[in-house]
């Protein structure tokens, strides 16, 4: 097989899919210069090897081609050929048999521990269930001694305690009605969200942990043009504009990002697993 370059094989690739530039931009997220660049290994025309990394995994990902040879090529500057790839599946076999005798070894010392610290659960939990036992004849043989009792008090202090609770529960419903309500799927490394009862204008806060940095963007808002997330600046709030209905988060770095949305933190969970991502919003307002 003829070697190539990362540019040329991520290319093919989108041809093979029939995309333009446009079709990539749009599934991918990465602007068209980018992807551009990414295609003609001009990769002086990216910001930083951060970024590089970042979008050669997500283009890869979304173009279903493996990541390894293509970083490799960044990385080395080798080019990438049947070679290339037949090592990389003799390393994964080599790695998977490893990984299967550690796995055994694991399991057999876990069995011993059991084996041997059987005796001492059994004794414990003999004792634990005698104890509980003498505790409950004790309970249960007390003797009750009656309380003095005030029919007039006891009725006015349920009365004023039912009516305090009532008005909490309204109050717990009146905050409920008005909370904005988010609705969220994930398809790969996309997560879309429903808002809806959502304030105008819709305030976006974004946060990384310590020692996390990644570069952050939100269209429709006042941080479109994206900001570098650090452990020197840790946070921003992202403000949408006029009733606008739709918005696109992009993350450079999604493990240690959270997103709070009109105060609600976004159950980021099952987007974890991913390296860079995005979170599009699709908005309805209050009436």
């Amino acid at each position: 097989m003829e070697s190539k370059t990362a540019g040329q094989i991520l290319k093919e690739k989108r041809i093979e899919r029939r995309w333009t530039i446009d079709d990539a931009e749009q599934a991918t997220r990465i602007k068209k210069r980018y992807i551009i660049a990414l295609e003609d290994d001009d990769y002086d025309d990216i910001p930083g090897d951060f970024y590089v990394r970042a979008y050669i995994k997500q283009y890869s990902d979304r173009l279903g081609t493996d990541y390894s040879p293509l970083i490799n090529y960044y990385e080395t500057g080798e080019l990438i050929g049947e070679d290339d790839e037949s090592e990389s599946s003799l390393d994964r076999q080599l790695n998977s048999g490893n990984n299967i005798r550690v796995s055994d070894q694991d399991q057999n010392s876990i069995i011993n521990n059991i084996r041997n610290h059987l005796p001492i659960i059994l004794l414990s939990g003999t004792a634990l269930l005698i104890l509980i036992g003498v505790s409950a004849i004790v309970f249960f043989n007390r003797p009750k001694i009656p309380l003095p009792t005030d029919t007039s008090s006891e009725s006015s202090s349920s009365l004023v305690a039912k009516e305090e609770t009532t008005e909490e529960k309204k109050e717990e419903e009146t905050r409920q009605e008005a909370k904005t309500k988010l609705e969220a799927s994930v398809n790969g490394s996309d997560m879309q969200v429903k808002v809806t009862d959502a304030p105008n204008p819709l305030s976006i806060e974004i946060l990384v942990s310590d020692g996390v940095e990644s570069w952050i963007s939100v269209t429709n808002s006042d941080q479109e043009n994206g900001v570098v997330l650090n452990s020197s600046k840790k946070s921003i709030t992202a403000k949408l504009s006029d009733k606008a209905s739709n918005t696109v988060i992009t993350l450079g770095v999604v493990q240690g990002v959270s997103i709070k949305i009109d105060g609600q933190k976004l159950n980021m969970t099952k987007l974890a697993n991913q390296t860079t991502g995005t979170v599009s919003l699709n908005i309805n307002y209050k009436n």
